[in-house]
């Protein structure tokens, strides 16, 4: 009897997420990353720093695998295959770590010969986001060798693209248009690591429709929440139960492949309220999905307008 009843358990689950939307790349959000640290490194010619590296895999959890490392001028500085960085002559150069499956990151390396030159400059900022229109001050600190703040440096500002983030001598950026640029600040030959700004579009709406003979319906929306965005089901919001209902983000309303998971759907009717994480750019999928994640089916869709 107790037989019975776990194949009439697995029918219903197949059952209830037969469909032909099967993918065919791993699930949820890709949580991988190579990581060096520091970020950025002065250093007097002759002098030597050790860099380290450390690599996350698809789920984010920290994993060994094997690293090269190369700088990108050795005329300026020269790295070992254990990432030893040693500087050669004054100027700045990348060095690069890399995994065997393509994972790169990048130390910003300044190399000088005087102690009192610029050695570092450090943008700073109270946010990572503008909304169209919006204005911000960003501010460059410059420092030599030492440590010491420079007096008065004369800093140049500059943008990867005007048309979605302006930038004034000043340091005054502006939203232009949605998008991701570039911000960085020059001084006495020196660049800063970019400073990277988000301009967010605004709201985005739809409304859900079944897919796959299941049921689906009410509104979705996406707004930004702070820093963020949050998705946001209505009070009308209704799906067709079954196993292992999750809410993606994704580039197509037919499947998951290339989505991004969001959370475990909180229930099957009524508002709901989800925040995206920060590791996933809402710009990159036009549609909301309620997936069955064990069967890989997709149970309805929303696409965002």
């Amino acid at each position: 009897m107790k037989k019975l009843m776990g194949w009439s358990s697995l029918l219903w689950l197949l059952a209830a997420c037969i469909g032909t939307d099967y993918v065919d790349v791993p699930l949820g959000t890709d949580r991988s990353a190579l990581v060096v640290s520091p970020r950025s490194l002065s250093l007097m010619v002759g002098e030597a720093e050790a860099l380290s590296a450390s690599y996350r895999n698809f789920d984010g959890e920290e994993e060994g695998v094997p690293l090269s490392w190369r700088a990108g001028g050795e005329a300026v500085a020269t790295v070992t295959s254990e990432g030893l960085v040693t500087a050669i002559s004054a100027g700045q150069t990348h060095v690069w770590v890399e995994t065997v499956d393509g994972k790169r990151d990048s130390c910003l390396v300044t190399v000088v010969a005087d102690v009192n030159a610029v050695a570092s400059v450090e943008i700073s900022g109270n946010s990572d986001t503008l909304g169209v229109g919006e204005m911000r001050t960003l501010t460059a600190t410059v420092r030599n060798r030492q440590g010491d703040i420079l007096p008065a440096p004369m800093v140049m500002w500059q943008s990867s693209d005007s048309s979605v983030v302006s930038v004034d001598e000043m340091g005054v950026i502006k939203g232009r248009s949605a998008g991701l640029a570039m911000v960085t600040a020059t001084a006495g030959g020196v660049v800063s690591l970019p400073w990277t700004v988000r301009v967010g579009g605004g709201s985005r709406s739809g409304t859900f429709s079944g897919a796959s003979g299941y049921s689906v319906s009410g509104e979705v929306s996406l707004q930004p929440q702070g820093s963020g965005y949050e998705l946001v089901l209505s009070d009308d919001f209704m799906a067709q139960p079954g196993p292992g209902l999750y809410v993606y983000l994704a580039p197509q309303g037919s499947s998951g492949s290339g989505g991004a998971e969001i959370a475990a759907l909180q229930a099957n009717s009524g508002a709901q309220t989800y925040a995206i994480p920060g590791s996933v750019d809402p710009a990159g999928f036009s549609h909301v999905l309620i997936y069955c994640k064990p069967f890989g089916v997709v149970f309805g869709a929303a696409e965002l307008e």
